[in-house]
């Protein structure tokens, strides 16, 4: 059974992350937005709410594949302390990169990269999005984009009892990033420039160290005998 706080957790990262969100899909919740020139803004809501629901469908599904790889290794002795420690250490480097004090995640990202550039030409067709359904699927291409706050949630969710826990994780994490990002698609330089000031940027990324040293320490408490309650 998939905790409450797990999943406000994953919840308060999209969110507080969504700075860095809309500096990856910004332009591209923008171009939504203005796809179609003579279009209503429901219309334009619309598109935009089609795109974050692909976004979540790619997101859903690497969850339950993290989740049930996660709970294979959990299996294993000593696996969740391991899967623990890993998404405590990636959830501070987040935090590094989200305050820009050391940019240490583009490396993960770097590797990412590799798969985006056989999946980008999918997207690149699916221009102009003149419908809700070619949204959807531009939102499951662009939720495969390189990035480390994705990463960092994806390995919160290999920590989960089971494949649909960590689906939960990110259709959660999804679902704080998705107000900045469909936001963002009417109002992109405001919300930018807002979302990206020092000040919030600096809160993000210490908010995010303190919940990863918070995960490390809470491991090293449970110590040897720590297991996970289903």
């Amino acid at each position: 059974m998939i905790e409450l706080d797990t999943l406000a957790a994953a919840f308060v990262l999209g969110l507080m992350g969504s700075g860095h969100c809309l500096g990856m899909c910004g332009g591209i919740a923008g171009a939504l937005a203005f796809a179609v020139p003579q279009a209503s803004s429901a219309y334009r809501a619309v598109l935009l709410l089609s795109y974050n629901l692909g976004r979540a469908l790619s997101y859903g599904f690497m969850g339950l594949i993290a989740g049930y790889l996660g709970s294979r290794i959990t299996l294993a002795e000593g696996g969740l302390p391991v899967l623990s420690a890993v998404s405590g250490v990636l959830l501070i480097g987040m935090g590094f990169y989200l305050g820009r004090w050391w940019m240490i995640l583009r490396h993960l990202e770097k590797v990412g990269s590799r798969l985006w550039r056989r999946l980008q030409p999918l997207g690149q067709k699916l221009f102009p999005v003149t419908a809700w359904y070619k949204a959807i699927f531009l939102g499951m291409v662009w939720g495969w984009l390189p990035c480390g706050l994705v990463y960092s949630a994806l390995a919160y969710s290999t920590t989960q009892s089971s494949a649909l826990s960590g689906a939960a994780v990110m259709l959660s994490f999804a679902l704080g990033t998705a107000p900045a990002v469909a936001g963002g698609g009417f109002a992109a330089n405001t919300l930018k420039r807002a979302l990206n000031h020092r000040v919030f940027r600096s809160l993000t990324g210490a908010w995010l160290i303190a919940y990863g040293i918070w995960l490390l320490v809470s491991l090293f408490i449970a110590g040897p005998h720590h297991h996970h309650h289903h």
